[in-house]
Order: structure tokens, then sequence, then C-alpha cells
């Protein structure tokens, strides 16, 4: 009899193996399946979330450019106003230049024109007074 139990022992060990190596493979398929199921939800999470970070990301690329547009017109704008106003001031400087030009020589004219006339005086009156002596002398 004690065959028989031995043989059945082992009848009944290999049934048991069989059936634990059964449920490794099941739990096995089970949690490739799982890890499967996760890793997509995961990716799939990591994908949404890539994509919101990139039309972010290209958003605020965007606002910064049409700000930086916004900003260089602005600044063109005042950089042309002040040309402008660097030209007229230029201009106006210029024409007081030449006033002040003219005024020095309307003054230089009238102050040479003054020695000339000074001048003539004196070579007059010292003729006539060459003249007087001379004429003193003669006579």
């Amino acid at each position: 009899m004690e065959k028989i139990s031995t043989a059945q022992k082992n009848i009944y060990k290999e049934q048991e193996y069989n059936n634990f190596l059964k449920e490794m493979r099941q739990m096995r398929r089970n949690q490739k399946k799982e890890l499967t199921s996760e890793k997509k939800t995961y990716t799939e999470q990591v994908d949404r979330i890539k994509s919101n970070f990139n039309k972010s990301a290209e958003k605020l690329s965007n606002d910064l450019q049409k700000k930086l547009l916004t900003l260089r017109k602005s600044h063109e704008s005042v950089l042309n106003n002040e040309k402008k106003r660097l030209d007229k001031e230029t201009e106006l400087v210029k024409l007081t230049h030449q006033e002040k030009m003219a005024e020095l020589k309307e003054a230089n004219f009238k102050k040479m024109e003054q020695e000339r006339i000074k001048h003539e005086k004196s070579l007059d009156l010292a003729k006539l007074k060459f003249e007087r002596e001379m004429a003193k002398l003669n006579a």
C-alpha cells in the first residue's frame, strides 16, 4: 500500500507542480497585459503633456514675436520722430549761425568803413596841413 501512496504522492506533486506552473504562466500573462496597459496609458499621458507643452511654448513664442514686432514699430516711430527733430534742430542751428555770420560781416564792414573814413579824414587833414606849411614856405 505504501507503493500506491508514494505513486499517488508523486502524481499529486506533479499535478501540483503543473498547476503551479500554469498559475505562474497565467500570472505572467496577466502582469504583461497589465504592464502593457499601464505603459500605454502613461505613454498617452506623456504624449498629451508634451503636446500641451509644445502648444503653450509655441503660443508663448508667437506672443513674444508679436510684442517684439510692436516694440520695433514703436521704437522705429520714436527713432524717426527723433531724426526729424534732430534735422529741425540742425537746420535751426545752421540758420542761427548764418545770421550771426551775416551780423558779424555787417559789423566788420561798418567798422572797416569807419576806419577808412577816419583814415581818409586823417589823410585829408595831413594834406591840408602839408599844403599850409608849403604855402607858408613859398610865401
